[in-house]
């Protein structure tokens, strides 16, 4: 995402630093994925009026510029100071930041970003799965020292219409009547880290924010894949 193609002119690959500048200035809490780089000087120079780095995912030699790798946690200066890195999970690409700010993200506490690759022949579905469950016992402990916790990152997961709320979780849907409604999806496809990301989030008693927030119709969210979706 941050490294630009050795075949990219350098005025292009800068005119890409200032459009992602320029979209991070938009937001209190972003959360970069598959960054490719371990060299942030050049973004966070155009950034360090507005913003800061919260925690970076050190990417090994030998994957440096390649899809799939680096995690970097960015927070704006009026915020920053209520933001500590609270645990790192490098196997996983799992960052766990506690927030002591209620206002910043509705109910404080911690926020986890990670990645999980997509399924491929290098990257199989025993790895997704294992990635998968290894986020659940993320999940497990954090729990247990936090009542609320917000999951963000990248898991490539296509869930198309399912549902992460099951009438089981009676006293959520009562509280929350909007829940029973669902989801807005313009993508219906789905896949097996889908499937997972959704049983997970049914067993932790999460809710997905895709398709349920203002301005969000359900729409592609993944660069590059055929459908989209």
């Amino acid at each position: 995402m941050l490294q630009p193609d050795p075949r990219t002119a350098p005025d292009a690959a800068a005119n890409k630093t200032i459009a992602l500048c320029d979209i991070i200035r938009q937001h209190h809490v972003i959360v970069l994925t598959e960054k490719r780089t371990n060299e942030l000087d050049r973004l966070m120079t155009h950034l360090h009026s507005t913003h800061k780095l919260v925690h970076v995912t050190n990417i090994a030699r030998e994957h440096v510029g390649r899809r799939g790798f680096g995690v970097a946690f960015i927070a704006a200066n009026a915020c920053v100071d209520c933001l500590s890195l609270y645990a790192v999970s490098p196997s996983l690409q799992c960052v766990w930041v506690r927030c002591d700010d209620k206002a910043l993200i509705g109910f404080g506490d911690l926020v986890c970003t990670a990645y999980i690759n997509p399924q491929s022949q290098a990257f199989t579905l025993a790895h997704v799965t294992d990635s998968f469950s290894s986020l659940l016992d993320e999940l497990a402990c954090a729990t247990q020292v936090a009542p609320y916790f917000l999951l963000c990152g990248d898991f490539n997961p296509k869930v198309g219409g399912l549902s992460e709320v099951p009438h089981a979780h009676g006293g959520l849907l009562m509280a929350h009547p909007a829940l029973q409604l669902a989801r807005r999806c313009e993508c219906r496809g789905v896949n097996a880290a889908g499937r997972l990301l959704i049983d997970y989030a049914s067993a932790a008693e999460c809710v997905l924010g895709t398709g349920r927030v203002l301005g969000d119709a359900g729409q592609a969210t993944i660069v590059g894949s055929p459908d989209g979706c």
